[in-house]
C-alpha cells in the first residue's frame, strides 16, 4: 500500500505538487490520471525518495522507501525507459541490478522471457526503441518480484500489441494482490485499465472528485458506470472489427486509437 498524505513540492517559486493526499491499495490498478506537467512524475519521484517533499510525507507499506535495504524486493518502479546505460546489454543491466539486490541469476532470465526481450538479451539497451526500452524498464521493476509497482506512462512507445499486453500485465498482477500505481494522461486508456483513479491537475488533486486532495470511499470507481460502459463499448469495437463488423468499417481510426 501507497499513502501519501499533504505532499507538497515546490522548486524555488514554481509550486509541483500542492497539498496531495491518496491512498493506493493492494489488489486494484489505481491509475494517476493528468496532464502532462500535472505532477504525475514528480510525486512519483517522491514516493521512491528521489526528490524530497517540501511538505507532508509518503510511505510504502508503511515505511519511508529510503529505510528499505533491499527495495528491489518491496518496491518495483519504471519512471524514465532511458534511464540505462546504453551499453551494457540488457541481461547484464538487469543483472547489475539483481546482484545489487541479491537475486539469483535465474530470475534476470525469468523477467527477459516474462516481458519478450529474452531473444534480444544479449544486445545493447542503447540500440533498443522506445517500446523495447519500456519493456526492459518493466523488467527491471518486476526483478525483485514486488508487492508494490509504479509505472511512470508505461505505453508509451508501445505498438497496439504491446499496449493490450500491458493493460494484461498491470491487470494481472493486481489480481495477484499486488499494489498497482499506473499513471497515464490518457483518460481512454485509464478508462479501460484501472479500477480507482487519482485525478491531478497543475499539481492540485481534482477537486470534483476529491475532498481536500482526500480520495472518496471507493475511489477509483469514479463514474463507475461510465468507465465500465467505455470498457463494453471497447470490448465490443474489438469484437467487431474481428468479425469485420460495421464498427470496424465506419470508424476505423476510432478503433484503432482504442487499442
Amino acid at each position: 500500500m501507497i499513502e501519501a498524505t499533504g505532499l507538497t513540492k515546490r522548486y524555488g517559486a514554481t509550486l509541483a505538487v500542492d497539498d496531495l493526499s491518496f491512498t493506493v491499495p493492494p489488489g486494484q490498478v489505481t491509475g494517476f490520471l493528468g496532464p502532462n506537467g500535472a505532477g504525475k512524475s514528480t510525486t512519483m519521484r517522491m514516493i521512491l525518495g528521489l526528490d524530497a517533499p517540501t511538505a507532508g510525507s509518503v510511505t510504502v507499506n508503511g515505511r519511508p522507501y529510503a529505510e528499505y535495504r533491499r527495495p528491489l524486493h518491496e518496491v518495483g518502479a519504471l519512471l524514465d525507459a532511458r534511464a540505462v546505460h546504453g551499453g551494457r546489454s540488457a541481461y547484464d543491466h538487469l543483472l547489475c541490478l539483481a546482484l545489487s539486490n541479491g537475486i539469483g541469476r535465474a530470475r534476470v532470465d525469468h523477467v527477459l522471457a516474462q516481458v519478450g526481450l529474452h531473444t534480444v538479451a544479449g544486445k545493447r539497451s542503447g540500440g533498443f526503441s522506445l517500446g523495447m526500452a519500456q519493456r526492459l524498464g518493466i523488467a527491471a521493476a518486476l526483478l525483485g518480484d514486488p508487492r508494490v509497482l509504479m509505472f511512470d506512462e508505461p505505453v508509451n512507445g508501445l505498438d497496439p500489441e504491446g499496449v493490450l499486453w500491458i493493460r494484461s500485465l498491470v491487470k494481472s498482477l493486481a489480481a495477484e494482490g499486488r499494489t498497482v500505481f499506473l499513471s497515464s494522461h490518457l483518460m481512454s486508456e485509464m478508462a479501460i485499465t484501472a479500477d480507482r483513479l487519482v485525478i491531478i491537475g497543475n499539481g492540485t488533486p481534482d477537486q470534483g472528485d476529491h475532498r481536500r486532495g482526500l480520495p472518496r470511499e471507493r475511489l477509483g470507481q469514479l463514474r463507475a458506470g461510465s468507465l465500465a460502459a467505455r470498457r463494453r463499448a471497447h470490448d465490443s469495437a474489438r469484437g467487431a472489427g474481428r468479425r469485420g463488423g460495421p464498427t470496424a468499417r465506419r470508424h476505423p481510426q476510432h478503433h484503432r486509437l482504442q487499442l
